[in-house]
């Protein structure tokens, strides 16, 4: 021991002599060595500076010359970390608290000893006395320990006849023979024997603020400790020694301490800890794997290791993770429990590719068709990823030994994990063995799956095929029809029941858009209406069931694209529009027609008739690349106003553009001139037909020319027809004054005829007759120069142009859309017709002049 100086009493000390003095207990309760640094004051101290070791008293006496002295037991038990010897220190039991003080303290400084720790070559057990002060005091005890003795040699071979009786070999057991004392006898476990425990406890009423605790029935081994009831965990409470208790946390005056000795202690069977085990007995390089602590309790405490990877524990769940370059042969897992400790050994197997198990079909199923699928599960590797999925083997025998192979698929590279054996392969009414094996690139084969058995039904029913659309058709109806082949059987008879439809977004089926069974559509399939897009791809798939019940594998999935959205629109007022384009369009198609140019008024006071307004052009352009939302400028062109006193006026263009740039255009019909020259004058000339200006597409028919009429007034020249889908207009006829005959202007190639002269000779009436206009929905009949019977004014018939392609016809203005107007007689020439535009789609399949141009 270390060279320690008197014991010098503490302040608390000093309380509690004080209170021995008028006759309270003075109760020692321990002793503590440390490893401080001497204090620099002693007396001031509540505590150990460093304390390490708690230490029993053995025995106690009071000397009578104001000192006591201590017997006290030294031992390295429980000693983790070896430490030099510096401090020692008496503690005491507050009589009114029972809460325990530092009552007396020495320090040895450098005088110091170094006590080792457990486990190492040294062992320490000694027996040392302390004598410390009492003063006065007679009612002086101390708290004994009598479970730690050290006995002398002498004491022992006293006792060792009672303790470990002669003969008896290794393995065997002691017990009684007679309840004479000392009568005792060995015998062999083998035998068995009976095994009585009784749990021994106290029951302890807290104070104030206590938690240290001085067991007299207990011991801290294998001991459980419960607060009102509820057992604290181990780590909850701290064994001072064999006999003392402390709490991590202090009570409350009441509460009701309950000391248990019922636990279990040291090693069980074999020398390991008392730990049972529920887990694989094999691992894997690269696997980590999960074992359970079937006896797991929360008031023990665990710990666990391994020589291989690492393990962790989580409750009573060990996870032990097995590294990929780990070595086949053995591990070692320990577990601890309460300090002792068991080994489990976990054999490592070597890198292999697992065996793999059948999904489907499932082992016993019946009544299965002939188009059969057989799946597995995913490939795998110990250790995980080691190698790649390369190669699959399957096999099929109508044996369990598979002696005979009906069908097989080896080194499949296609069909890993699935396979469709082909139709006609399996026989109606038989059982079959179906297995798998799986290839790695490296590692190579698996062992073969379990086999699983299965057997067929009575009837197949034969592989339908889609009829209708063929793979990888365009423009299908979003809502079909979709069609396949006859219901018809491989084997036995059977009627058809219903059809199962499929329509999915990709080839695999994964996403499948429309999946229907239907008795009625058991071959023609029609989509309801919104289910399918516009302008997308999809696949569709057919099988037919019977009414047996047996169904047909699925037919071959055939790719089709449904048609864009069709759609239409017309722009018929002068002026500028914007045009957005429908979502899911992509093309678009496009006519346009010019304004048709107005006839001239005559010259005023002089009989010189005005010109006719030239026809309005028309274009077109097909198939135009567009985006869904993209906005495109229209232009739509008026045609020339009435001109009151004046020349004509020339009618306005027609475009669609984007940005700056016309997709596609035609201009506007020039206008009727007026005619001049007094007496000597002439009629005015006839506008010029309207131009293409972008696309395909024609000129508008010319104006007729006006002439001098008889009489005050002249003869105007007729409108200029608008131009067709199939050539120009029809020109307008010149005036012919005094005529007996009403002569009608040309006709045009699916566009306007030309206007006529109106000859009304006693009357002297004689005006121009507008050009006919053209329509937009597509080529339609061509147009002739009016017949003089169809039109009358003022009671003579007037020779207006017909409309070409379903446009309407002229009158004294040009018609619609794009007719020239007629020239005047007097002082009045007539309008033109207005132009117009019209935007179908999709572009593709929807095209001037005539496909699929009607609306929709």
């Amino acid at each position: 021991m270390a060279d320690f100086p008197g014991m010098i009493l503490t302040a608390a000390g000093r309380q509690l002599q004080a209170k021995a003095q008028i006759g309270q207990a003075l109760t020692f309760t321990r002793v503590a060595l440390g490893s401080g640094a001497t204090p620099a004051q002693p007396e001031a101290l509540t505590a150990m500076v460093d304390e390490e070791k708690s230490l029993s008293i053995q025995s106690f006496e009071v000397l009578g010359d104001g000192t006591s002295k201590m017997r006290v037991i030294l031992t390295n038990q429980g000693v983790t970390e070896g430490f030099f010897v510096t401090e020692i220190g008496v503690f005491a039991r507050d009589p009114d608290t029972l809460q325990e003080h530092l009552y007396s303290y020495s320090n040895s400084g450098a005088q110091s000893d170094f006590l080792p720790a457990e486990g190492g070559a040294t062992v320490v057990e000694q027996i040392f006395d302390l004598i410390t002060v009492v003063g006065t005091v007679q009612n002086v005890t101390a708290l004994i320990d009598d479970f730690i003795t050290i006995a002398t040699k002498a004491d022992v071979d006293e006792l060792r006849p009672y303790i470990i009786p002669a003969a008896g070999t290794v393995g065997q057991m002691l017990r009684k023979a007679t309840n004479a004392e000392g009568d005792a006898e060995w015998f062999d476990p083998s035998e068995g024997y009976d095994l009585r425990i009784a749990s021994v406890s106290e029951v302890r009423t807290a104070v104030e603020g206590q938690s240290v605790f001085n067991l007299s029935q207990t011991i801290t081994s294998g001991l459980a400790v419960y607060v009102d009831g509820l057992r604290l965990r181990t780590d909850e409470w701290d064994a001072l020694n064999a006999t003392q208790v402390r709490l991590d946390a202090a009570l409350t005056a009441g509460q009701k301490v309950e000391f248990v000795n019922n636990e279990e202690v040291g090693a069980g069977a074999g020398g390991g800890s008392m730990v049972t085990l529920d887990g694989p007995s094999l691992v894997f390089p690269g696997s980590s794997n999960t074992l359970t602590i079937t006896n797991h309790d929360s008031f023990s405490t665990y710990a666990v290791a391994t020589d291989v990877g690492t393990a962790s524990l989580s409750g009573a769940t060990i996870t032990l993770d097995i590294p990929g370059g780990a070595s086949a042969g053995n591990l070692n897992l320990s577990v601890t429990r309460n300090g002792a400790t068991a080994i489990f050994q976990i054999a490592i197997g070597a890198q292999s590719v697992a065996q793999p198990s059948f999904l489907s079909p499932a082992g016993g199923a019946s009544g299965l068709s002939s188009g059969l699928l057989l799946t597995t599960g995913a490939f795998v590797t110990y250790p995980n990823g080691a190698d790649t999925h390369s190669e699959s083997d399957w096999e099929i025998a109508d044996d369990a030994g598979f002696t005979n192979v009906v069908w097989s698929s080896s080194a499949d590279i296609a069909n890993l994990t699935s396979v469709d054996v082909p139709a006609g392969t399996l026989s109606v009414s038989t059982t079959y063995y179906a297995r798998v094996r799986h290839r790695g690139g490296s590692l190579g084969a698996s062992n073969w799956s379990d086999s699983v058995s299965f057997s067929t039904a009575s009837t197949f029913i034969a592989v339908p095929s889609i009829t209708s659309p063929e793979a990888g058709a365009t423009g299908v109806a979003p809502t079909g029809p979709f069609t396949s082949s006859a219901f018809a059987t491989d084997a036995g008879a059977d009627t058809h029941a219903t059809s199962d439809w499929q329509i999915a977004a990709d080839a695999e089926f994964a996403n499948i858009i429309s999946d229907v069974s239907a008795s009625t559509d058991l071959t023609s399939h029609t989509v309801s209406s919104g289910a399918l897009d516009y302008s997308e791809t999809y696949w569709v798939r057919v099988r037919h069931r019977g009414a047996s019940g047996q169904v047909s594998a699925w037919s071959d999935a055939v790719q089709f694209d449904t048609a864009p959205l069709a759609g239409q629109q017309e722009f018929t007022e002068p002026g500028t529009y914007s045009f957005i384009v429908p979502a899911g369009v992509t093309s678009i198609s496009a006519v346009t027609v010019g304004g048709g140019g107005s006839g001239a008024a005559a010259e005023q006071n002089w009989p010189n008739g005005g010109g006719g307004g030239g026809g309005g052009a028309l274009a077109f352009e097909n198939d135009i690349t567009v985006t869904p939302g993209e906005v495109l400028t229209v232009e739509v062109g008026a045609g020339g106003a009435t001109a009151v006193m004046q020349q004509g006026i020339a009618g306005q263009e027609t475009r669609l553009k984007r940005g700056g740039a016309t997709l596609v255009g035609a201009s506007g019909g020039g206008a009727g001139a007026r005619g001049s020259g007094g007496s000597s004058g002439a009629g005015g000339a006839g506008g010029s037909g309207g131009a293409v200006l972008s696309g395909t597409g024609f000129s508008g028919g010319n104006g007729g020319d006006g002439k001098v009429g008889a009489g005050s007034e002249g003869a105007g020249g007729g409108g200029g027809g608008a131009a067709g889908y199939a050539g120009s207009g029809g020109n307008g006829n010149d005036a012919a004054p005094n005529s007996s005959s009403n002569t009608p202007g040309s006709g045009g190639s699916g566009g306007g005829g030309g206007g006529g002269d109106m000859n009304a000779t006693a009357a002297n009436v004689q005006e121009g007759k507008g050009g006919g206009g053209v329509g937009i929905y597509g080529q339609g009949s061509s147009a002739n120069g009016n017949d003089a019977s169809s039109l009358t004014q003022w009671g003579y018939s007037a020779p207006a142009g017909r409309g070409g392609s379903g446009g309407d016809q002229g009158t004294s203005s040009g018609g619609a859309f794009g007719g020239g107007g007629g020239g005047g007689r007097s002082t009045v020439g007539f309008a033109g017709g207005n132009g117009a535009l019209r935007i179908i789609w999709p572009g593709n399949t929807r095209q001037f002049p005539s496909s699929n141009t009607a609306d929709v």
